[in-house]
C-alpha cells in the first residue's frame, strides 16, 4: 500500500517544483533522441523517447519514473531489518520529496546505487560496477559511485569526525570560493553549455549558511562520534557512517556554492536511511530513545512543512491542472 501510494503521489503531481516545466518542455519538443542526448543523459532520453513514440502525454513520463524510483526504493528497504514506515519518513523529510519531484535523473541513479550496496557487502565487484554503470546513463555524476567500492567499507579514523565538525562549522560561516579559478577558466571557452553548468553549480550568489539543518548535522555527527565503535562493527554501519561523512563534507565545504553543495551532498543522502535507525539501536535507555525519536519526528515535520510552504512546492494533481 505504501508503494502504491508513493508511486501515485509522486507520479501524478501537477506543475510543482523547479524542474517541472523544463522536463515538460523537453518531452514535448523531443523529436530526435540523439539531439536529446546533448541535453540529458541517454537513459533518461531513451525512456522519454519510447513513451513519446507511443504518443503518451507528459504525465506518463512522470508516472513511469515514479514507478521506477519507488520500486527501487522499496526493493532496497525490503531487505533491511529497520522499521520501514519510519525509514520512509526519514526518506521523505531528508530530501525525498524534492528528489522524487525535481531531481528525477539523479534520484534514479541514487536508487540504483542504494541497491548496489548489497554487492559491497558481498564484495561482488562486477555486479556493483554494472549497476552503477547503468546509473551513469541516468546522471553522469554517478561516476563518483564507482571508486566508492574501494573506500566505503573502510573504517575511517574516529578523530576525522571531530575535524569535520570543527571545520564544517567554520566553513558554514566563512564561505570560501574554492572553485573561482575553475569558473574563470571555463569562462574563457565562451561555451554556452559550460556557462550554463558554471552558472548553476559554481554560482556564489547563494550560499549555505547556518540553519536548523546545520544543528541537526552537528548533533548527528556527535552521535556518530559517540557510538562510533558500535556503529562501525558491521558493514552496513560503516557504509552509513562513511556516507554521512561524505554528506557532511559536501554540505560544509561547498557552502559557498549552494547548488553544488546541495546536489553533491544529495548523492549521499542514503546514509540517513541507515544511520538514524542504527543510532536508535545503540540507545539502551528507553526514555532517552523515546525522546530522540520525538526530536527526530519534530525535525522531519518541520522540514516537510518548510518545503510545503514554498509556492512552487504546493501540491496539485496533474488531472486537475489541465
Amino acid at each position: 500500500m505504501c508503494l502504491l501510494l508513493f508511486v501515485l503521489f509522486f507520479g501524478l503531481h501537477g506543475p510543482i517544483g523547479d524542474d517541472y516545466e523544463a522536463y515538460k518542455s523537453f518531452y514535448e519538443n523531443l523529436k530526435n533522441p540523439l539531439v536529446g542526448m546533448s541535453e540529458f543523459e541517454p537513459g533518461f532520453v531513451l525512456i522519454a523517447w519510447s513513451l513519446k513514440l507511443l504518443h503518451l502525454p507528459f504525465w506518463c513520463l512522470l508516472l513511469t519514473f515514479s514507478l521506477l524510483i519507488n520500486v527501487l526504493l522499496f526493493r532496497f528497504l525490503w531487505h533491511r531489518d529497520e522499521n520501514i514506515p519510519f525509514v520512509l519518513c526519514i526518506f521523505l523529510a531528508m530530501g525525498g520529496v524534492m528528489n522524487e519531484m525535481n531531481f528525477l535523473r539523479s534520484t534514479i541513479s541514487l536508487m540504483l546505487f542504494a541497491n548496489s550496496i548489497t554487492y559491497l557487502t558481498t564484495r561482488q565487484t562486477g555486479k556493483y560496477m554494472a549497476i552503477n554503470a547503468i546509473a551513469i546513463l541516468f546522471h553522469y555524476s554517478s561516476i563518483i559511485y564507482l571508486p566508492l567500492y574501494f573506500v566505503l567499507n573502510k573504517r575511517a579514523p574516529r578523530k576525522l569526525i571531530v575535524y569535520l565538525m570543527i571545520f564544517g562549522l567554520l566553513f558554514t560561516y566563512i564561505h570560501i570560493p574554492f572553485f573561482a579559478p575553475i569558473k574563470n577558466l571555463f569562462d574563457l571557452f565562451h561555451s554556452e553549455s559550460l556557462n550554463t553548468l558554471t552558472s548553476y553549480y559554481l554560482s556564489t550568489e547563494m550560499y549555505l549558511g547556518p540553519s536548523l539543518g546545520t544543528l541537526e548535522r552537528v548533533v548527528t555527527a556527535f552521535a556518530v562520534w559517540y557510538y562510533y565503535d558500535k556503529l562501525t562493527q558491521t558493514d552496513m554501519g560503516r557504509f552509513a557512517v562513511n556516507g554521512f561523512l561524505l554528506f557532511y563534507f559536501c554540505y560544509a565545504f561547498f557552502s559557498a556554492y549552494a547548488m553544488l553543495g546541495i546536489r553533491t551532498a544529495n548523492m549521499f543522502i542514503f546514509a540517513y536511511w541507515l544511520l538514524w535507525p542504527l543510532i536508535l539501536q545503540q540507545i539502551s535507555n528507553s526514555k532517552v530513545k523515546a525522546g530522540v525519536v520525538i526530536l527526530m519526528t519534530i525535525y522531519m515535520i518541520e522540514r516537510i512543512i518548510g518545503l510545503g510552504s514554498l509556492p512552487q512546492w504546493r501540491y496539485s494533481i496533474e488531472f486537475f491542472t489541465n
